[in-house]
């Protein structure tokens, strides 16, 4: 079977549990493009054999496995301890990104959330079959946010943090585990990548430079 299908607001829980094993992931109303084909084995799952491409994009809604900013605040050791409290949910302001997907995998490099202390980069895969994550993150946090946590005193800044030219606190991060159950821990080598840049002011600060650090683009 293959499908082309334009999305319009259209509930993205919903979607995803229709579609693939997903459940109590994503919230919002979801637009965008999808191309895809699918040929399931007697048996198997759906999302096991889904390839095409999607393009998404969500106002508002929620992310609803993690807490992003407390699993941030723990790793990069934030030093104000009454910053407001975060839930167990990660709420965004917009989502967007391309995927690619093969066999039930889908890959971006250009799925971005912006929160309304920051924005997040992200780049891998995510096995909509079995629900597997291998992915990248970076975590941008705005001046204000990034100077009421600590700024450039927070306590993991050596190992888990950066600042850039506008004051903002970068923190690079891999995303593994499940949906169910997903993973976070600090990315030493994009950090590297990132101090070096910081080293280095043409390239400190730029969004071309950012992605290309958690894609493995820069050298």
């Amino acid at each position: 079977y293959t499908a082309r299908t334009k999305l319009q607001k259209v509930d993205a829980e919903g979607l995803l549990a229709a579609a693939t094993p997903l459940r109590k992931v994503l919230t919002g109303a979801m637009s965008g493009d999808t191309q895809l084909s699918f040929a399931p084995k007697p048996g198997e799952d759906l999302a096991r054999s889904l390839r095409g491409t999607l393009s998404l994009r969500l106002a508002e809604g929620k992310f609803l496995p993690i807490s992003l900013l407390g699993e941030v605040g723990t790793i990069a050791q934030f030093l104000n301890k009454k910053l407001p409290a975060v839930g167990n949910v990660t709420p965004f302001l917009g989502l967007s990104g391309d995927f690619n997907i093969e066999n039930g995998t889908a890959s971006t490099e250009n799925l971005r959330m912006d929160l309304d202390v920051g924005s997040v980069q992200v780049a891998g895969a995510m096995n909509l079959a079995d629900q597997s994550l291998n992915m990248k993150l970076i975590t941008t946090l705005s001046r204000q946010f990034s100077e009421q946590a600590g700024g450039s005193r927070i306590g993991g800044s050596l190992s888990s943090a950066v600042s850039n030219a506008k004051g903002e606190l970068l923190i690079p991060l891999l995303l593994s585990g499940s949906f169910s159950r997903p993973q976070l821990a600090p990315d030493l080598v994009t950090m590297g990548k990132l101090k070096l840049q910081h080293a280095l002011p043409g390239l400190t600060g730029s969004p071309g430079s950012v992605i290309d650090a958690i894609t493995g683009n820069q050298q």
